[in-house]
């Protein structure tokens, strides 16, 4: 499943006072693709997937972000747990990323 203007992504759990956690979503926008919206991408999510599932925060990825690149192991694979982390300091510190 994957949105022609999304090059990469990646999901983590964000602490949540309410809820305990909610879903955060880090998204790389695909090389002369034009950005969109943090409510395009939401709906496009909850078109495939249960409303729930949709995420509360979108953080973006690239040059000119709050996230350079996403964090990578040596075989290639997103480290998630840096994301999670990440997430909740950038949610903590006041930078939500784009809230719902």
């Amino acid at each position: 499943m994957q949105h022609p203007a999304i090059a990469s992504a990646a999901v983590v759990g964000v602490k949540d006072s309410k809820y305990g956690e909610t879903v955060g979503a880090f998204l790389e926008v695909r090389t002369g693709a034009e950005k969109i919206g943090p409510e395009k991408a939401r709906a496009w999510v909850r078109e495939r997937l249960a409303y729930h599932k949709a995420p509360v925060h979108i953080f973006w990825v690239g040059e000119g972000e709050s996230v350079k690149a996403l964090p990578l192991t040596g075989s290639g694979k997103v480290q998630k747990e840096k994301l999670r982390g990440l997430a909740n300091s950038l949610v903590k510190g006041g930078d939500r990323g784009s809230k719902l």
